[in-house]
């Protein structure tokens, strides 16, 4: 055996077939750009050597699994960040339309009518009349005009008031005693209140004989006002 592994002619061939499959394995050379064992006369035949994948070893297994197993959250991500990112469009919006105001309750809407004769304002004080410790008002929006102050072109020179001007407390203690408050509302300006199915707010005309006006809203309670000044006090329906 040691005289063959010495003889460089059974040396050699071994060798140079060893690099050839060295070589065919790797893809450094194709198996038809051999022809070794073919002779000029015969016709060119073509092999190929098909190099056997090694077994996947446990820990390359692993870390196949847990890379599969980051895809996903990483994808995410990704998606993420691209969420985020500030992007430039080519298309131009149509500008949006402004909404139109909304009139919220104590704000003056811009809408509202302004009397201009004699007349109108007449009726305008009877429907908008209001009592407060200041004494009447003409409620226009969330503003409170008085006696001597301008609605409009209008001055209102005067505040004609309806029923008697003197009623006694035993009067109105027995007609507050009929009225029944329902709810009441702090968090909206003017404060207001449903009394026996009706809706005021603060300063609102209650009654017109007698003369009582809502005057200030608490969570359980009420107070009224008189046209002299009394406060009249309306708890709660449990």
């Amino acid at each position: 055996m040691r005289k063959l592994l010495n003889n460089p002619r059974v040396v050699l061939p071994l060798a140079i077939l060893a690099l050839l499959w060295v070589l065919v394995s790797y893809g450094v050379i194709t198996p038809l750009k051999l022809d070794l064992f073919n002779s000029r006369s015969s016709s060119t035949k073509q092999f190929s050597i098909t190099r056997k994948n090694p077994e996947v070893s446990v820990s390359d297994r692993a870390v196949e699994s847990l890379i599969k197993e980051q895809w996903l959250p990483r994808s995410w991500q990704r998606y993420s960040v691209i969420q985020h990112e500030p992007f430039v469009a080519d298309y131009i919006f149509e500008e949006v339309a402004e909404l139109e105001p909304i009139n919220v309750v104590g704000v003056e809407p811009e809408n509202i009518p302004v009397p201009k004769t004699a007349e109108e304002l007449a009726t305008y004080i009877v429907e908008n009349l209001g009592l407060d410790e200041d004494g009447f008002f003409v409620r226009f929006g969330s503003r409170r005009i008085r006696v001597g102050e301008m609605l409009g072109s209008q001055m209102i020179s005067q505040i004609s008031v309806p029923g008697p001007r003197e009623v006694s407390a035993d009067s109105i203690q027995f007609y507050t005693s009929q009225l029944r408050l329902e709810a009441t509302s702090t968090e909206s300006s003017p404060k207001s209140a449903q009394i026996s199915e009706s809706y005021y707010l603060e300063g609102d005309l209650v009654s017109k004989s007698p003369v009582l006006a809502l005057h200030r809203v608490f969570t359980g309670n009420v107070e009224l006002i008189d046209r002299e000044g009394r406060i009249w006090s309306i708890g709660l329906l449990d």
